[in-house]
């Protein structure tokens, strides 16, 4: 597969349509689906990961909690029953519906919003702000700080933060490997049979992966391009992000279970605290 060019980390573009209507009604089943881990964890996944954060972060006792990036809220679901109060923050419209309907059919009070974590606010009074899935990769460098900041500004004093982001091996070895095409009926591109074809990038010197996403439909001859980047961080990367922004106690998990990592072995936890 020849590769004609190389293009610079999020300067094409920074994520696929996670945020259009339609994308993100196809990408909801996706999330709920039983049958795989890869939008979101089954349900008995989430069930157990909840557990360990109720049980060593937050001690059974009730908190106030931010997810950011929650989707359609499977892991605040949890949390609410548990007894925290919680929010969630995402620009999914199809995610947050669900999450909104799902809590008021539950009786939960969950506080969603409609957003970019970039550009909404955050609020304060969190005892509690996670990410996770790798979502931290997903921003530009100078993004990844401004959510570090707007975290470290919402989090009360003692308060926690916890982050599930990809080990710099993980991400170069998506960056070198060989892109693919396949032929699909029906995907999260579109309900009509598509051709998906997808090349990959590692930028050296940024350290950088970006995906180049080819869609063509099998009723038009336009191909529309989707590009979307990670950024590698090492270990001491993400101490010195973290720390540089006031966070102390840094702790390392290999997963959110306390575990070893079964389901995504490039994906580890970290957790740091604010004190002022």
């Amino acid at each position: 597969m020849n590769k004609i060019f190389i293009p610079k980390p999020w300067v094409k573009g920074e994520k696929i349509p996670w945020d259009n209507p339609d994308f993100s009604k196809r990408m909801l089943k996706e999330h709920l689906s039983q049958e795989h881990n890869l939008a979101s964890r089954k349900f008995d996944i989430i069930e157990e990961q909840v557990e360990w954060i109720n049980n060593k972060f937050l001690k059974r006792t009730s908190s106030n909690i931010l997810e950011l990036g929650c989707g359609p809220g499977l892991y605040l679901q949890k949390l609410s029953q548990l007894g925290h109060r919680c929010s969630g923050i995402d620009f999914s419209p199809a995610s947050i519906e669900y999450a909104k309907s799902n809590a008021n059919s539950e009786g939960l009070k969950i506080h969603y919003k409609l957003g970019d974590i970039r550009k909404v606010e955050f609020g304060f009074g969190f005892d509690l702000i996670f990410l996770i899935f790798g979502e931290f990769n997903t921003f530009k460098r100078q993004d990844a700080k401004l959510i570090l900041q707007k975290t470290w500004n919402a989090l009360n004093s003692g308060g926690l933060i916890l982050l599930e982001p990809h080990l710099f091996d993980a991400i170069k070895k998506e960056g070198l490997s060989s892109g693919y095409r396949k032929s699909l009926k029906k995907g999260i591109f579109s309900d009509s049979p598509y051709e998906y074809f997808e090349e990959r990038y590692w930028d050296s010197v940024e350290c950088a992966f970006t995906r180049c996403i080819h869609i063509k439909e099998d009723y038009t001859n336009v191909v529309k391009k989707n590009y979307s980047s990670m950024q590698a961080y090492t270990e001491q990367d993400y101490h010195l992000l973290m720390s540089d922004f006031g966070f102390s106690g840094i702790q390392k998990f290999s997963s959110l279970t306390g575990n070893e990592n079964k389901i995504y072995e490039g994906l580890f936890v970290l957790t740091a605290n604010k004190i002022n």
